[in-house]
Protein backbone atom coordinates (compact mmCIF):
# COMPACT_ATOMS: atom_id res chain seq x y z
CA UNK A 1 0.00 0.00 0.00
CA UNK A 2 1.36 3.31 -0.84
CA UNK A 3 2.24 5.73 1.87
CA UNK A 4 -0.37 8.60 2.25
CA UNK A 5 0.51 11.95 2.83
CA UNK A 6 -1.58 12.99 6.04
CA UNK A 7 -3.52 16.15 6.19
CA UNK A 8 -3.53 16.52 9.64
CA UNK A 9 -1.12 18.21 11.88
CA UNK A 10 1.66 15.78 13.58
CA UNK A 11 0.30 16.81 17.12
CA UNK A 12 -2.81 15.12 16.32
CA UNK A 13 -3.20 12.04 18.47
CA UNK A 14 -2.20 8.81 16.78
CA UNK A 15 -5.48 7.29 16.90
CA UNK A 16 -6.99 9.95 14.87
CA UNK A 17 -3.96 9.41 12.18
CA UNK A 18 -4.74 5.30 12.41
CA UNK A 19 -8.01 6.26 11.85
CA UNK A 20 -7.01 8.60 9.08
CA UNK A 21 -5.32 5.75 7.42
CA UNK A 22 -8.01 3.51 7.11
CA UNK A 23 -10.67 5.69 5.83
CA UNK A 24 -7.79 6.00 2.92
CA UNK A 25 -7.78 2.43 2.42
CA UNK A 26 -11.42 2.62 2.40
CA UNK A 27 -11.53 5.11 -0.33
CA UNK A 28 -8.96 3.64 -2.52
CA UNK A 29 -11.39 0.09 -2.29
CA UNK A 30 -14.33 1.94 -3.40
CA UNK A 31 -12.07 3.60 -6.20
CA UNK A 32 -11.72 0.26 -7.35
CA UNK A 33 -15.11 -0.90 -6.98
CA UNK A 34 -15.98 2.11 -9.05
CA UNK A 35 -13.65 1.69 -11.94
CA UNK A 36 -16.29 0.02 -14.31
CA UNK A 37 -18.52 2.78 -13.90
CA UNK A 38 -16.29 5.44 -15.54
CA UNK A 39 -16.93 3.82 -18.84
CA UNK A 40 -20.53 3.12 -18.22
CA UNK A 41 -22.02 5.29 -20.73
CA UNK A 42 -19.58 5.27 -23.23
CA UNK A 43 -20.99 2.40 -25.51
CA UNK A 44 -17.44 1.00 -27.26
CA UNK A 45 -15.75 0.54 -23.48
CA UNK A 46 -19.02 -0.31 -21.25
CA UNK A 47 -18.55 -3.26 -19.72
CA UNK A 48 -20.55 -6.33 -21.46
CA UNK A 49 -23.01 -6.80 -18.77
CA UNK A 50 -24.22 -3.65 -18.87
CA UNK A 51 -24.65 -3.00 -22.70
CA UNK A 52 -28.67 -3.87 -22.92
CA UNK A 53 -28.84 -1.14 -20.00
CA UNK A 54 -27.08 1.43 -22.04
CA UNK A 55 -29.50 0.57 -25.14
CA UNK A 56 -32.55 1.32 -23.14
CA UNK A 57 -31.14 4.62 -22.41
CA UNK A 58 -29.74 5.70 -25.53
CA UNK A 59 -33.25 4.77 -27.19
CA UNK A 60 -31.60 1.49 -29.43
CA UNK A 61 -35.11 0.30 -30.79
CA UNK A 62 -34.04 -3.75 -31.53
CA UNK A 63 -31.59 -5.58 -29.30
CA UNK A 64 -31.06 -9.11 -31.03
CA UNK A 65 -28.55 -11.82 -30.26
CA UNK A 66 -28.31 -12.31 -33.72
CA UNK A 67 -26.17 -9.05 -33.35
CA UNK A 68 -21.88 -9.19 -32.06
CA UNK A 69 -21.29 -7.56 -29.31
CA UNK A 70 -19.16 -4.92 -32.16
CA UNK A 71 -22.53 -4.70 -33.51
CA UNK A 72 -24.50 -4.10 -30.25
CA UNK A 73 -21.64 -0.96 -29.85
CA UNK A 74 -22.13 0.33 -33.05
CA UNK A 75 -25.74 0.84 -33.03
CA UNK A 76 -25.95 2.39 -29.11
CA UNK A 77 -23.48 4.77 -30.45
CA UNK A 78 -24.96 5.71 -32.97
CA UNK A 79 -28.71 5.18 -31.67
CA UNK A 80 -29.83 8.96 -30.97
CA UNK A 81 -28.17 10.45 -34.25
CA UNK A 82 -30.79 7.61 -36.00
CA UNK A 83 -33.65 9.00 -34.01
CA UNK A 84 -32.93 12.48 -35.13
CA UNK A 85 -32.33 11.42 -38.96
CA UNK A 86 -35.20 8.81 -38.81
CA UNK A 87 -36.92 8.20 -41.94
CA UNK A 88 -34.14 8.97 -44.35
CA UNK A 89 -31.00 7.03 -46.38
CA UNK A 90 -28.73 8.13 -44.30
CA UNK A 91 -29.89 6.65 -41.15
CA UNK A 92 -30.27 3.23 -43.33
CA UNK A 93 -26.79 3.36 -44.94
CA UNK A 94 -25.92 3.92 -41.40
CA UNK A 95 -27.82 0.92 -39.61
CA UNK A 96 -26.02 -1.39 -42.34
CA UNK A 97 -22.64 -0.15 -41.49
CA UNK A 98 -23.14 -0.87 -37.82
CA UNK A 99 -24.17 -4.02 -38.35
CA UNK A 100 -21.41 -4.89 -40.49
CA UNK A 101 -23.21 -5.26 -43.05
CA UNK A 102 -21.28 -2.54 -45.47
CA UNK A 103 -18.99 -0.41 -44.80
CA UNK A 104 -17.41 2.94 -46.76
CA UNK A 105 -15.39 1.02 -48.80
CA UNK A 106 -17.91 -1.64 -49.88
CA UNK A 107 -21.45 0.42 -49.58
CA UNK A 108 -25.13 -1.16 -49.68
CA UNK A 109 -27.15 -0.34 -52.96
CA UNK A 110 -30.67 0.95 -51.71
CA UNK A 111 -32.91 0.95 -54.96
CA UNK A 112 -36.48 2.48 -54.36
CA UNK A 113 -39.05 1.47 -56.95
CA UNK A 114 -38.95 -1.75 -58.60
CA UNK A 115 -40.05 -0.69 -61.66
CA UNK A 116 -37.26 -0.49 -64.55
CA UNK A 117 -36.54 0.36 -67.96
CA UNK A 118 -35.51 -1.90 -70.91
CA UNK A 119 -32.00 -0.53 -70.91
CA UNK A 120 -30.79 -3.78 -69.98
CA UNK A 121 -29.17 -2.57 -66.71
CA UNK A 122 -31.72 -5.21 -64.56
CA UNK A 123 -31.34 -9.00 -64.91
CA UNK A 124 -34.96 -9.73 -64.72
CA UNK A 125 -35.62 -12.52 -61.75
CA UNK A 126 -39.04 -11.83 -61.02
CA UNK A 127 -37.76 -8.50 -58.56
CA UNK A 128 -38.51 -5.46 -60.82
CA UNK A 129 -41.18 -4.97 -63.11
CA UNK A 130 -41.25 -3.30 -66.48
CA UNK A 131 -43.98 -0.84 -66.30
CA UNK A 132 -45.65 -1.39 -63.01
CA UNK A 133 -45.57 1.86 -61.27
CA UNK A 134 -47.57 0.62 -58.43
CA UNK A 135 -44.28 -0.25 -56.84
CA UNK A 136 -43.02 2.90 -56.29
CA UNK A 137 -43.02 2.25 -52.28
CA UNK A 138 -40.87 -1.22 -52.21
CA UNK A 139 -37.57 -0.80 -52.20
CA UNK A 140 -34.15 -3.54 -51.94
CA UNK A 141 -30.65 -3.45 -50.52
CA UNK A 142 -28.07 -4.87 -52.29
CA UNK A 143 -25.18 -6.02 -50.20
CA UNK A 144 -21.28 -6.77 -50.79
CA UNK A 145 -21.15 -8.95 -47.82
CA UNK A 146 -22.70 -12.56 -47.35
CA UNK A 147 -25.05 -11.97 -44.41
CA UNK A 148 -26.88 -14.71 -42.23
CA UNK A 149 -30.47 -15.01 -42.41
CA UNK A 150 -30.86 -14.36 -38.77
CA UNK A 151 -28.78 -11.43 -38.78
CA UNK A 152 -30.38 -10.22 -42.15
CA UNK A 153 -34.06 -10.50 -40.45
CA UNK A 154 -32.59 -9.18 -37.41
CA UNK A 155 -31.91 -6.01 -39.45
CA UNK A 156 -34.99 -6.06 -41.76
CA UNK A 157 -36.88 -5.73 -38.83
CA UNK A 158 -34.58 -2.56 -37.22
CA UNK A 159 -34.71 -0.88 -40.87
CA UNK A 160 -38.60 -1.31 -40.71
CA UNK A 161 -38.61 1.08 -37.97
CA UNK A 162 -36.00 4.23 -39.42
CA UNK A 163 -36.92 3.60 -43.29
CA UNK A 164 -39.28 6.24 -44.42
CA UNK A 165 -42.99 5.20 -43.20
CA UNK A 166 -43.83 4.93 -47.27
CA UNK A 167 -41.60 2.05 -47.57
CA UNK A 168 -41.57 -1.58 -47.88
CA UNK A 169 -38.36 -3.40 -48.34
CA UNK A 170 -38.83 -5.95 -50.70
CA UNK A 171 -35.50 -8.56 -49.88
CA UNK A 172 -32.02 -7.99 -49.05
CA UNK A 173 -29.51 -9.71 -51.58
CA UNK A 174 -25.98 -10.27 -51.32
CA UNK A 175 -23.46 -10.74 -54.25
CA UNK A 176 -20.54 -12.70 -52.51
CA UNK A 177 -20.33 -15.87 -53.91
CA UNK A 178 -18.97 -18.86 -51.56
CA UNK A 179 -15.84 -19.07 -52.17
CA UNK A 180 -15.70 -23.01 -50.64
CA UNK A 181 -13.12 -22.01 -47.87
CA UNK A 182 -14.70 -22.71 -44.83
CA UNK A 183 -16.26 -19.08 -44.19
CA UNK A 184 -19.86 -19.83 -45.35
CA UNK A 185 -21.42 -23.60 -43.81
CA UNK A 186 -24.37 -24.78 -45.75
CA UNK A 187 -26.37 -25.50 -42.20
CA UNK A 188 -28.94 -23.57 -42.88
CA UNK A 189 -27.79 -20.48 -41.35
CA UNK A 190 -27.06 -18.62 -45.06
CA UNK A 191 -29.37 -18.97 -48.35
CA UNK A 192 -27.94 -18.46 -51.82
CA UNK A 193 -28.02 -14.77 -52.00
CA UNK A 194 -31.58 -13.55 -50.90
CA UNK A 195 -32.85 -12.59 -47.50
CA UNK A 196 -36.93 -11.62 -46.77
CA UNK A 197 -38.57 -11.82 -49.61
CA UNK A 198 -41.83 -9.88 -49.18
CA UNK A 199 -44.85 -10.97 -51.36
CA UNK A 200 -47.03 -8.85 -52.74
Amino acid sequence: METIQSLLPSFKPKKLHNLEILGAGVINSLLIEVKPLKDIFDAQKCDVKYLPYLAHANGVDIWNDSFTETNKRNLISISRKLHKYKGTLWAMHEILKALDMSSDELPAIIKEGLCIKYDNSHKYDGTYTYGDKSKWRYYTIKLSKAVTIKKGLAAKELLEKYAPKRSILKLITYSKLNAYDGTIKYDGSYTHGTIGVVND
